[in-house]
């Protein structure tokens, strides 16, 4: 996160408020309203004052032609001493010092009355040849909303933005030059079709932001320097200063922002309007278990192993679903390419275009919520009824699985047979994803050139795992089967209370080294024997985002008497992975954290353990256990993976079907003769 500037900003800090009972002003070149909700982003880590310190060091004169005009608010606390708890003020921001002007109370920043008010004292009292508007708070995508108030607990829907807008402009013959989101996850379709009307471009990111956000002394410094600068061009400042300096920041984070014109989006509507149309064909024609294989390869923004925004890139959503609508994949790539002007991600981001749709999948539990403000104003009918027929097929199916039993067989080195039985495999095959092609040219994420597993690759194989684990499942599981993972349980009779039975095991987490043969219904698993650990300690560990040169993984974790994840960092620099910090996933109102925190000398970290049992009526159940203490000292946390003794250790596959269920396999003891 920035470092804490509350003294610095106490001092450095200007601001000026222009009443239009007091001045009148010409009209300027640029005029910058920053919608700025600190919610707790300020009260716990000061990143809003951070920002506005920023601002006042981009060269911004009084009386310039460049305004930047703020409103702050929806923060119980303001660590830079601008505010009082719990009051709103709007202010100009230069590098001379001015009064902050007097307080406007508590105003909701969750409100669309604040919002519009705030643009249209902005349009009234600061008038400029072109106008844009920055919201600054957390973001939750299409399905939540922007700009949350700590206070209210109110946000702004995608509805509630649009309707502002609407009103503040309404009688006002103009377009914002651009509507930017210093927010997570906001670069989405849905969010751009209710824009559409009132700007020229929109600035976002698909992907989670740093805390650090967007570099506010680069872009308005430019801008400052050259005030006539067009607006695409103010775009490719903002995406450029925000992804050089948050990589600065930090290497090994993943970040994204793109600039989409939205008055180039009516061919990206008419392309998605026709793939929704296709796909609730697909649905109707009985093809639901085929997308929701095909969802189930796609990675979704901002994602957590228990929760997520599922958000997918749009191209890499026409991708893994060409074929079922070939003709209108095709023409929503191209459409997407063409309404995204510029867009750049961090090297560990390979597949994101620059636009998000939502394709439901962690989220249908919470579908009842969200799908009545999804698209109540009826702007993208034939893709929001696939969402709703979709979801209605996930939510109103389930399958019970009938496995055998598992069984291990072990890698013998000379073995052909079993060689060209993982070739299929290991030779680049996934368990859903459908076969690479050519006809996506330009999606980095999808590559028709497909490894070669050779008989050297095997031996070696086979004398890093020795033993390799099967289960056999029949036509009507894999018809309802959607992928397979594998779970490594310790027997924990003994180790907990008794209430809990003799059958309770600690779940350490979901391995990938697993492989589905379609044609057979058989499930082949690999375990090399070894299992990350914590200073020692084993701990469970689930992937957050995997690439071909960066994973990132979570180990669920209390820190400081706080669930959080422990951000695991595998790279060029960390090949065997190391600890970079943690962070809390989604809060309480469904919001995603920005960025992550540094562990410190003193953190007290607790690993966090599922605990599986069985109840009465036989019904599996989990529980949370504590793992051992674990304070944080000069050095870095070691991590590292460590020999699992055989014992109380056992392999489970983990059955997960396309309805968003899951099902866990008989366990067989482990293995490694």
């Amino acid at each position: 996160m920035k470092k804490l500037v509350a003294l610095l900003l106490a001092v450095a800090v200007s601001w000026c408020l222009c009443l239009p009972a007091v001045c009148a002003q010409a009209e300027g070149e640029f005029l910058v309203l920053i919608y700025l909700c600190g919610t707790d982003l300020e009260t716990r880590w000061g990143t809003a004052s951070d920002d506005l310190k920023e601002m006042t060091q981009a060269g911004l004169k009084p009386d310039g032609p460049v305004t930047v005009l703020v409103h702050a608010g929806g923060t119980e606390k303001w660590r830079g001493n601008l505010l009082n708890s719990g009051e709103s003020r709007r202010f100009v921001v230069s590098d001379d010092v001015y009064p902050a002007g007097p307080s406007l109370g508590q105003l909701d920043m969750g409100s669309p009355d604040t919002l519009r008010d705030f643009i249209r004292f902005g349009l009234d009292n600061y008038p400029a040849k072109r106008v844009a508007l920055v919201l600054w708070n957390h973001g939750a995508g299409s399905t939540g909303g922007v700009c949350y108030d700590e206070i209210t607990g109110n946000y702004l829907s995608n509805k509630d933005v649009r309707d502002a807008l609407a009103q503040a402009l309404q009688g006002r013959d103009r377009r914002l030059a651009f509507i930017g989101f210093d927010a997570c996850l906001m670069s989405s379709f849905e969010i751009a079709v209710y824009l559409q009307p009132f700007a020229d471009l929109m600035i976002a990111s698909e992907e989670l932001e740093p805390g650090e956000g967007w570099a506010y002394d680069r872009w308005l410094g430019e801008l400052a320097r050259n005030p006539a600068m067009d607006a695409e061009a103010i775009g490719r400042s903002i995406v450029d200063s925000f992804i050089e300096s948050s990589l600065a920041a930090d290497p090994n984070d993943y970040v994204t922002l793109a600039v989409t014109d939205l008055r180039e989006l009516g061919e990206l509507i008419e392309a998605m309007d026709t793939f929704g149309q296709a796909l609730n064909g697909a649905l109707a024609g009985g093809d639901f278990p085929v997308i929701s294989r095909a969802r189930a390869q796609m990675r979704a923004f901002g994602d957590f192993y228990d929760a997520g925004s599922d958000m997918v890139d749009i191209a890499e959503a026409a991708w893994y679903l060409r074929d079922i609508a070939p003709d209108a994949s095709r023409a929503l790539t191209r459409a997407v390419k063409n309404a995204v002007v510029y867009s750049r991600n961090s090297a560990n981001i390979q597949s994101a275009v620059g636009l998000s749709v939502l394709l439901p999948e962690k989220t249908k539990g919470m579908a009842g919520e969200y799908l009545p403000g999804y698209d109540p104003l009826s702007l993208m009918t034939g893709y929001a009824g696939f969402v709703e027929g979709y979801l209605a097929q996930m939510t109103g199916g389930q399958h019970s699985f009938s496995p055998g039993s598992v069984e291990a067989f072990g890698l013998d080195p000379d073995d052909e047979d079993i060689f060209n039985l993982l070739s299929g495999f290991l030779g680049g095959a996934s368990q859903g994803a459908p076969e690479a092609g050519s006809w996506l040219d330009g999606f980095a994420g999808a590559d028709p050139q497909q490894p070669v597993f050779t008989m050297e690759d095997y031996e070696q194989l086979a004398e890093e795992y020795g033993v390799a684990y099967m289960v056999q499942l029949s036509a009507q599981d894999l018809e309802s089967l959607s992928y397979v993972e594998a779970a490594l349980l310790q027997d924990a009779y003994g180790m907990v209370d008794d209430a809990y039975g003799e059958e309770v095991y600690f779940d350490y987490g979901l391995m990938q080294d697993v492989y589905v043969d379609w044609d057979e219904g058989m499930v082949y698993g690999l375990f090399d024997g070894t299992w990350p650990t914590l200073e020692g300690q084993m701990v469970p560990m689930y992937d957050q985002v995997v690439s071909e040169e960066y994973v990132r993984s979570l180990i669920p974790a209390l820190v400081n008497d706080e669930e959080q994840y422990l951000l695991v960092v595998f790279n060029e620099d960390n090949p065997q992975g190391a600890v970079v910090g943690y962070t809390e996933g989604y809060d309480a109102n469904g919001s995603p954290a920005r960025g992550y925190q540094r562990l410190e000398a003193g953190d007290v970290i607790y690993p966090l353990y599922d605990l599986l049992y069985w109840d009465a009526q036989d019904e599996l159940q989990t529980d949370t256990f504590y793992g051992e203490e674990i304070v944080v000292g000069s050095r870095p946390l070691r991590f590292d993976y460590e020999p699992v003794e055989p014992g109380d250790y056992s392999y489970a596959f983990c059955l997960n079907d396309v309805y968003g269920g899951y099902q866990f396999t008989d366990f067989i003891e482990l293995s490694f003769d």
